[in-house]
């Protein structure tokens, strides 16, 4: 069955993915740190209400991208020639759970706008660890899902050798990140520079396996 033009067109999904991302992040402008004070964090929700809600709303296209890209990785992974693992499948898997952790966060940052202005301050700092480690957390099946992808195309010689190697550094990176669950300070703490750099690696991963699945021939 001929799947090529499905599989170019989730590349396209995967550019679409990431650009959304970045504005959804882009939008309420840099969050307090995570040991800020209650009152930094309410004026800052309270302040960005409205950019909270449109990066909220975001996750529905950002998702819809996001598993189409998933699905055309696995069938573009499916097709390499030697036996199937069930890696392409471990992968699919673990992007859905990475789908249903981002509909969590967008929870949590949705309520932050809708009802920040309404909550006493320690409902408020409460809302805020939700989000921030509702994000955390969803390092868990993004690192699984980077390295499914990474060792079953260096397994079948599905990307280039510098590019499975990439995936593998990334995947570490973004188990790396699951550790700010126990930080409240210093660069491993949520939404910090650690968590930038996963996430830079992330977003250049997936552009990469975007282009490759756009260029499939």
């Amino acid at each position: 069955m001929e799947t090529k033009g499905a599989e170019r067109s989730s590349g396209y999904a995967a550019f679409a993915y990431v650009a959304v991302v970045l504005v959804a992040g882009l939008l309420p402008g840099s969050p307090p740190a995570v040991n800020a004070a209650p009152a930094t964090i309410a004026a800052w929700a309270v302040r960005h209400e409205n950019e909270l809600l449109l990066a909220a709303w975001l996750s529905f296209p950002g998702l819809a991208f996001f598993l189409w890209y998933v699905v055309g990785l696995r069938a573009y992974l499916h097709e390499a020639p030697g036996q199937d693992e069930g890696l392409g499948t471990y992968m699919l898997v673990a992007g859905v759970l990475a789908a249903a952790f981002a509909l969590l966060n967008a929870f949590f940052q949705a309520v932050l706008g809708y009802r920040a202005a309404e909550l006493g301050l320690n409902e408020v700092r409460v809302l805020y660890d939700g989000f921030g480690l509702s994000g955390t957390l969803l390092f868990a099946p993004l690192a699984i899902f980077t390295f499914a992808a990474s060792h079953s195309a260096r397994r079948h010689g599905s990307f280039s050798g510098a590019f499975g190697g990439f995936g593998y550094v990334t995947a570490a990176l973004l188990g790396l990140c699951t550790l700010s669950i126990f930080f409240k300070d210093g660069p491993l703490r949520p939404n910090d520079e650690m968590v930038l750099v996963a996430l830079l690696a992330y977003g250049i991963w997936t552009v990469w396996t975007g282009i490759t699945l756009v260029k499939r021939r």
